[in-house]
């Protein structure tokens, strides 16, 4: 199924092209990248090409908006795939993803990293009916 087209939002004329950029990240983007010391599984080594941005978009048209700011902001990005229903243009390699998060004023959201989820699970919820069993 085919999504509708969605309107520039208001205002969208006057924002730079980080801007509009930062806001899609938000919408539907992914920051990855190592953490500081590798874990004990890894041993001494740490991972050396985990650094990668996506910015994700729902049709083809929204892709060539995405690539056409991302060439605007001076972003190399690598080729452009379609996972699903997304079209996925992804920034790989330290130096350009260092450069987009410098550029963008990106930021790891918190609880991203398979670390900090390991270190802080969620909380199971309660049933909705203490009473009725779950089994």
């Amino acid at each position: 199924m085919r999504r509708a087209a969605r309107k520039p939002a208001q205002g969208a004329g006057r924002e730079s092209p980080e801007q509009l950029l930062r806001r899609a990240f938000i919408r539907n983007g992914n920051l990855r990248r190592p953490d500081r010391e590798p874990s004990p599984a890894q041993g001494r080594r740490a991972p050396s090409s985990n650094y990668e941005v996506r910015f994700a978009a729902y049709d083809l048209d929204e892709c060539h908006e995405l690539q056409r700011l991302l060439e605007l902001a001076g972003i190399e990005i690598g080729p452009v795939y379609q996972k699903r229903y997304l079209y996925v243009l992804p920034v790989r390699g330290r130096k350009r993803v260092l450069d987009a998060i410098r550029r963008l004023k990106l930021r790891k959201r918190p609880g991203d990293s398979r670390r900090e989820r390991l270190r802080n699970p969620r909380k199971r919820r309660p049933p909705v009916n203490p009473d009725r069993r779950p089994w």
